[in-house]
């Protein structure tokens, strides 16, 4: 018996598919084995994986299921391949209250630690290393607005990775995109953008950059009613965009 990631394709019905692996009996009319199946892992955040420890003539079974996309052994618990760092960063990671200069985000260095690699001091002599930068990722900000032209959500290529779509189309809701939607006259959702996937100072470094403009976190009045599309993590309106795979 070993521990088994189990990915189920988009748009099945995930708790049903979950339900069904936990139940004692499965009548003998589905692929999934015939007992409880015991979770190591659930994954609550991710409705279409989740971990189970299966034999290898279960897992061929399961395979057959039209529910499932895939079946692999976690990464971490294989040894025919190795997790490394694969990039490297270099700069001044020096924590400072300073607002010029070509300071780097301090966060980078600190975050990939357990343990304060800082200490007592407010420099460091190590670099950002990491292995993934964000490619073929969507990150969707909800905030007071985002500087889309800004020179920090451009990719390597020079071209810029922030998004803009009319959220009111895509989803169904009734309404009209106002034309500053991303307008940033605050600064902070341009800051949290900057972190999260900035080319200098973020951690998805090249990944896609959405934006939802929040009401209450704008000086701007160019907001909407959209927020609540967001609140549900399984909101159906977006299954079948190819953008939100």
């Amino acid at each position: 018996m070993e521990t088994y990631n189990v990915i189920l394709h988009k748009g099945v019905d995930y708790q049903s598919f979950w339900d069904d692996m936990e139940l004692s009996d499965d009548g003998g009319t589905l692929h999934i084995p015939n007992r409880r199946v015991n979770s190591p892992n659930l994954r609550t955040n991710s409705p279409r994986q989740s971990w189970y420890t299966l034999s290898s003539d279960e897992v061929n079974t399961l395979k057959n299921d039209s529910r499932v996309l895939g079946i692999e052994i976690p990464p971490e618990f294989r040894d025919d391949i190795q997790i490394e760092n694969r990039a490297i960063q270099t700069g001044d990671f020096s924590k400072t209250t300073s607002d010029s200069g070509a300071f780097l985000n301090w966060g980078l260095i600190r975050h990939k630690s357990k343990t304060n690699n800082y200490g007592g001091s407010s420099s460091t002599s190590e670099d950002y290393t990491y292995t993934l930068d964000g490619s073929n990722v969507d990150i969707v900000i909800q905030d007071s607005g985002v500087e889309f032209a800004h020179a920090e959500f451009k990719g390597p290529d020079g071209v810029e990775r922030t998004v803009t779509i009319d959220w009111y189309s895509l989803s169904g809701v009734t309404g009209t995109q106002n034309a500053n939607h991303n307008r940033d006259l605050d600064g902070h959702g341009t800051h949290v953008a900057g972190t999260a996937a900035g080319r200098n100072h973020g951690v998805a470094k090249n990944a896609n950059v959405y934006f939802v403009k929040v009401n209450g976190l704008s000086k701007d009045k160019a907001v909407n009613k959209l927020t609540a599309l967001f609140r549900n993590r399984k909101n159906e309106a977006f299954q079948d965009d190819p953008r939100f795979d």
